[in-house]
């Protein structure tokens, strides 16, 4: 049998992230490629060679039409006052900036706002616990603990890059969902024809 075909569960990565706008390059207009999922207030970072200016905030803000304008001066990053109603951030207008801009969902507290994020479609993929007790479910060791039992996902290589701590979750099972062991390298045990992920079995989407 093929190592394809050896790979039996359907799998996609996700990662939790606060990130509406990636890291790209200052425009006269932006938009969100993504909502935050509840109200929130933006936090805007601005990095480049030009970084005197502003960026015009346009959406609602408890159903009413409004404008916020952040002034740089700098490189860094500045949280709105207002607090946007999702999904309903209009544009980002930035004046006067080049370089680059990125935007991170933030609460009142300045808190990040996570979501997860999925990062690829369905995928095959194979678990495999040692002693293939696969359908044993057991809970996150918390942090600072070593953790109990760690498994390992067999997969065909992806284009994706894959990090500590992003998610793997069963495409057809949505609750069967495996961490990756943030302690591992990564590149030394992706190899060319497949790759041997290290996680942790996790309960539930948080």
């Amino acid at each position: 049998m093929s190592f394809i075909g050896m790979l039996n569960k359907s799998l996609k990565a996700r990662r939790r992230s606060d990130e509406l706008l990636a890291s790209e390059t200052i425009t006269t207009s932006h938009t969100l490629t993504r909502a935050a999922g509840m109200t929130c207030s933006m936090l805007v970072t601005i990095s480049g060679a030009d970084v005197i200016g502003d960026v015009k905030i346009v959406g609602n803000v408890a159903g009413v039409s409004t404008t916020e304008t952040m002034s740089f001066d700098a490189v860094g990053s500045k949280q709105s006052v207002q607090i946007w109603d999702d999904g309903e951030l209009t544009a980002l207008e930035p004046s006067g900036l080049t370089g680059t801009i990125q935007v991170r969902a933030r609460g009142a507290d300045g808190q990040p706002i996570v979501q997860p994020l999925d990062l690829t479609g369905p995928f095959p993929g194979r678990v495999w616990d040692g002693s293939m007790r696969t359908n044993r479910t057991m809970g996150i060791t918390p942090a600072g603990e070593e953790p109990a039992q760690k498994m390992t996902i067999f997969m065909a290589p992806l284009s994706t890059v894959l990090l500590g701590d992003d998610l793997l979750v069963n495409a057809d099972v949505s609750t069967e969902i495996y961490r990756i062991d943030p302690t591992r390298h990564l590149n030394r045990i992706q190899l060319e024809h497949h790759w041997q992920i290290p996680v942790m079995i996790e309960n539930q989407i948080s």
